[in-house]
């Protein structure tokens, strides 16, 4: 099979799979909205800063070195090993920092609350070697089922806890319930086994060239979560409640879309990295496929969020439209940067993907410093966005310099989704405009953005949209 297919099959049984536990996070996630309250959600972000901060370090660079060495049978025991032995030391570190957190906001609950949630660091050791085997492979199928299973399991669990009025811990247990859901899975479907032994030296070198993989998190980790805490800390946990759930919906709907995608392309951009012009090529289709699921997406949430907050979220949720509103923007910026930063690690630039992180890490800080100054909530949400547009051109440029494409060229692939996504939020908001306030006239309106995007698109585009749906579609089902 060629890398080409290989990458559009896997892509399927993700997309396919993905579609069907987000559809159901996205549900539960409203649910959790309507029974909960701002505060709960606030909370429960607060608890993850904590977990953010003990996980910076991540794993180290590991999983990105196993996958793209081919020395993998060499290197894989050391690194099982020296996996379990960082989840050991982010789990033990994350009890210091629940307790700290703890004692400084005088909160005994939140204590209990990361501890509970360290859990997830053994629950990534477990799932580690299946996973990286898995990726190598390029099975990605045996992938989207054992992810599936617990995004689909974790969701509703959350749900059923809420309902019996545990409040922010049925977030919490919905997490955990996801995670180790999807680690037994992977480990159940794909065993692995070594007799080999632990190797100081292949240690070192395993750390040794992932540094810049795991410097790139810390930047990384400023530039997705410096906004949480900067809310938290100014304008309280309801309002870090509110930003949340607004950043839940507008960045992590596409950024797990993007996520799908990496699972993807890192392994096959790393078969081609003696082969710059041809991963080129695989670079530039990648953006036009995500361009064209993605930008129709940041157009709905920019034009439904009203509607949708005022129908079916209610009052204590009034502020959530408009960060999501600007939050789009930054959500599909993210989404569009996955390409560049898998063939830049793919191509063993991980130098490149930390400069990238740091850059949008800088252009966040300075818009937070702004926003804390003159006390303006909405300004974080806008710093965000300007922060995730650096990152995804500082990202486009290193990557056009080493395969070959041009700016114009990623601008052109861009541009006909961009024209179709503005005709169809003109046509959703023009329905919304017409027809009395409702759940009827949300639907009304995203079937004729739905229409009017597919019209619009497969016109600009010469036929070349449903030519391309119908050879993934092949591809997919062979």
């Amino acid at each position: 099979m060629s890398y080409r297919r290989s990458l559009v099959h896997g892509l399927g049984w993700l997309g396919s799979l993905q579609a069907l536990s987000a559809g159901v996070s996205q549900v539960a996630g409203i649910a959790l909205a309507a029974l909960l309250g701002p505060s709960d959600f606030g909370l429960f972000g607060l608890a993850m800063i904590a977990i953010a901060v003990v996980a910076i370090p991540g794993d180290l660079g590991l999983t990105v070195e196993v996958i793209r060495r081919e020395d993998y049978d060499n290197i894989l025991p050391t690194a099982i090993k020296l996996r379990w032995l960082i989840a050991l030391l982010l789990t033990g570190f994350a009890l210091l920092v629940a307790g700290a957190f703890a004692v400084l906001l005088s909160m005994p609950t939140f204590l209990w609350l990361v501890v509970a949630l360290s859990t997830i660091f053994p629950a990534a050791a477990l799932a580690f070697a299946s996973r990286a085997a898995l990726t190598r492979a390029l099975n990605f199928k045996t992938l989207a089922i054992a992810d599936t299973a617990g995004r689909l399991i974790g969701p509703v669990t959350a749900v059923c806890f809420a309902l019996i009025g545990l409040g922010f811990w049925s977030l919490a247990l919905g997490l955990l319930v996801s995670t180790w859901t999807s680690a037994f899975a992977i480990c159940l479907l794909r065993p692995v086994r070594t007799k080999k032994e632990f190797r100081v030296d292949i240690a070192k070198a395993l750390v040794s060239s992932g540094k810049f993989v795991s410097i790139a998190t810390v930047f990384g980790f400023l530039l997705v979560t410096a906004d949480n805490a900067a809310v938290a800390g100014a304008f309280g946990i309801a309002a870090l409640g509110i930003y949340s759930f607004s950043y839940s919906l507008a960045v992590t709907v596409p950024r797990n879309a993007s996520s799908l995608v990496d699972t993807v392309l890192f392994p096959v951009f790393s078969r081609l990295n003696k082969d710059p012009e041809r991963l080129g090529r695989g670079y530039a289709v990648t953006i036009r496929y995500i361009a064209y699921f993605l930008f129709p997406v940041a157009a709905s949430i920019a034009v439904l969020s009203p509607s949708f907050v005022s129908i079916i979220l209610g009052a204590k949720w009034s502020g959530t439209a408009p960060v999501m509103q600007v939050l789009s923007v930054g959500g599909l910026a993210f989404a569009l940067s996955v390409p560049a930063s898998s063939a830049l690690l793919a191509l063993g630039e991980a130098k490149l993907v930390t400069k990238s992180n740091a850059y949008g890490a800088l252009a966040l800080m300075i818009g937070l410093g702004g926003a804390i100054l003159y006390q303006a909530f909405l300004w974080v949400a806008f710093a965000a966005v300007v922060a995730a547009l650096v990152y995804f051109c500082s990202l486009t440029r290193f990557v056009g310099r080493l395969v070959n494409v041009r700016w114009q060229e990623v601008a052109k692939v861009m541009s006909k989704p961009i024209f179709a996504s503005a005709v169809a939020a003109a046509g959703m908001t023009t329905a919304l405009f017409v027809f009395p306030p409702g759940v009827g006239s949300l639907l009304i309106a995203i079937v004729l953005g739905i229409a009017g995007y597919v019209g619009v698109l497969e016109a600009t585009s010469g036929g070349e949209f449903s030519a391309s749906m119908k050879q993934i579609s092949a591809m997919v089902i062979r």
